[in-house]
């Protein structure tokens, strides 16, 4: 680092500005500040310090110290230095916090701590940590390390020559930059160490192994062995030792290995011929019982040749029992639908049997008040303009009037409900509909389904060939393989017949819950009807 230029504003004993260009002094060699005591030579080094770090360079100086006691109270106290490093410039614009005069106001105010780095390419760090820490990223030197070795002031050389080794040592390391150095070496002290224990605890365990090792009559090897077990032979002799001894294992197991493979073959030959035996003899037996057997069944086998041709004699009557049922169950998603149109019509009777009800009490009451409205006005009329009874009749009439209009909308109610009542009737008759269609579409699909399944058994029997064994019983006779249906469906056609299935039961449940809906809103329809009667007729 080579200061260019430093600019001191009321900093210690420079009252006023001054500029110092170091630049004059030249670019290499060492300079030295002479002046009498109090000329202000440390104060250079305190600015300096003071713009990289916000300290000044001794121990004893705090920054709050540095503000000059000659200056105007006017004059801003701050220290601007101009350096080179690596061939590029950076500028420090630095001040400490001070008392200054209010700008409003008598007394004084705090003036804070201010920092500003501007880097080569135009940036700029405005914050006094940030701009220290970018110095001391920069120079790599802390404010302590700096004023040891960059500048030496009074008495601090000799600090440098006394300072303990470990400080010298991580001074000289920050400098040089060979930390990293450092780091590997420690890190490569530590693998080394690491090896060590692990070679230490191999060559333990290689020693111990070799006491459980054994060498059987082999003089040779047995001495050596000796002598490991004694700790008397080099590590590596003792890998060579055992190599040996597993070299010699390994020819022995060989040897055994192809004399029990030999004996293993023989036992296998006898094996061969024991089992031979064992079914020859069984052979003989089984011969003996099959033809006992033979003898017996004969017999049994006529009856059941009766049995079988009476059985085909009954099959005509199974399949019209079959149809029977076929045709009994495509019947009852209609028998379930003629039902579900029963209780129906049952409701709707006990539905229109109300309305009736309701419709007799309307026009009881629209006839009591057109009596009464007659009434009315016959009496209106024969009292001519009396004015206390015309009032009351007014106010009558007035009721009258309220209450027509009351029945009128009760009228209006009640042809709402029987739209209501007539969308419940269409949405349970499309439901009714719709579960009729679903039972149909599971049974066409249940029956295709079987015919589907029977149709399996019918390609497995046409595989079947007279001494091969069934892969479902596994006998070799087939006296009676199962017969192809006629028009079974494909599997996309049970595949397709599912599907509609499937629609069809989602469709009767999208119409129950419409149905559902429908019957709700019905429902609180008549509610609301009984209780406008209720209100209207007591």
């Amino acid at each position: 680092m080579r200061p260019i230029c430093l600019e001191l504003s009321a900093f210690g004993p420079y009252a006023e500005k001054t500029v110092l260009e170091l630049e004059r002094l030249g670019a290499t060699g060492l300079y030295l500040i002479t002046g009498d005591t109090g000329a202000g030579k440390t104060t250079i080094f305190d600015a300096i310090a003071f713009a990289l770090y916000g300290e000044a360079s001794g121990e004893n100086r705090e920054p709050a110290m540095l503000r000059s006691k000659y200056a105007a109270p006017e004059t801003p106290t701050e220290v601007v230095l101009t350096f080179e490093y690596a061939g590029k410039k950076y500028t420090i614009r630095r001040s400490p916090e001070y008392e200054r005069p209010a700008k409003r106001g008598g007394g004084t105010t705090l003036q804070k701590a201010a920092a500003e780095l501007t880097y080569p390419d135009g940036r700029v760090l405005s914050k006094p940590k940030e701009v220290t820490e970018a110095v001391e990223e920069l120079l790599g030197l802390k404010r302590s390390q700096f004023s040891q070795i960059a500048m030496i002031a009074q008495g601090d050389f000799l600090k440098l020559l006394l300072a303990p080794t470990d400080e010298r040592r991580k001074i000289f390391r920050r400098i040089f930059k060979t930390e990293p150095f450092d780091r590997l070496q420690e890190r490569l002290r530590d693998e080394a160490a690491k090896l060590t224990t692990r070679c230490q605890d191999l060559q333990n365990a290689i020693r111990r192994e070799t006491e459980r090792i054994t060498c059987g009559r082999d003089e040779i090897l047995e001495a050596e062995l000796k002598e490991a077990k004694e700790g008397r032979l080099p590590f590596g002799e003792e890998a060579v030792l055992v190599g040996k001894i597993l070299d010699r294992d390994a020819d022995r197991e060989a040897a055994v290995k192809l004399k029990i493979e030999e004996i293993e073959r023989q036992q296998e030959a006898v094996d061969r011929l024991l089992g031979q035996a064992e079914e020859l003899a069984q052979t003989k037996a089984a011969l003996s019982d099959a033809q006992k057997k033979l003898q017996e069944k004969s017999g049994a086998l006529a009856e059941l040749e009766n049995a079988f041709l009476a059985e085909q004699e009954k099959e005509a009557e199974r399949k019209a029992l079959a149809e029977r049922i076929v045709s009994l169950s495509e019947k009852m998603p209609q028998y379930e639908a003629l039902e579900a149109r029963r209780a129906e019509l049952e409701q709707k009777k006990q539905e229109l049997e109300e309305k009736k009800h309701a419709l007799a009490q309307r026009a009881e009451t629209q006839n009591l008040l057109r009596r009464t409205l007659t009434d009315l006005k016959a009496e209106l009329s024969a009292l001519g303009d009396a004015g206390a009874q015309r009032e009351a009749l007014l106010h009558k009439k007035e009721k009258i009037l309220q209450r027509q209009a009351a029945l009128e909308a009760f009228g209006k109610n009640l042809q709402a409900y029987e739209a209501l009542s007539k969308q419940k009737d269409e949405a349970q008759k499309r439901y009714a509909a719709a579960a009729g269609e679903a039972d149909r579409l599971r049974n066409e699909y249940n029956e295709k389904n079987r015919a589907f399944l029977d149709a399996q058994a019918g390609l497995l029997a046409g595989t079947l060939t007279e001494g091969t064994a069934c892969p479902v019983c596994g006998s070799l006779s087939h006296p009676r393989p199962a017969a192809m249906p006629e028009g079974a469906p494909s599997e996309e056609a049970l595949k397709t017949a599912k599907q509609s299935s499937e629609q069809a039961e989602s469709e009767v449940r999208r119409a129950s819950e419409k149905a559902g809906a429908a019957a709700e809103q019905t429902k609180a329809k008549k509610e609301e009807l009984e209780r406008a009667a209720a209100e209207l007729f007591g």
